[in-house]
């Protein structure tokens, strides 16, 4: 359940890893590249429902997109 703090929703990696359908794994990866913004709380990562939706909107494209494939050839 994520944690409301006045109009702030937080959200632990594990509750992301299950609402995305992504791995605990991914996503501490995103947050260590700097993809995914996140705050160290109480020894557990908190990402706000802002930056997730930062995130969304900036989006990365799948490795087999074909706007991937574009740029390798």
């Amino acid at each position: 359940m994520p944690k409301v703090i006045g109009d702030m929703t937080l959200y632990t990696v594990l509750e992301l890893s299950k609402l995305l359908d992504v791995t605990e794994v991914t996503l501490r990866r995103y947050i260590n590249e700097d993809k995914l913004k996140a705050k160290k709380i109480g020894g557990a990562y908190h990402v706000s429902e802002e930056a997730l939706r930062e995130y969304i909107d900036k989006g990365e494209p799948r490795k087999d997109s074909p706007q991937n494939k574009e740029e390798k050839s």
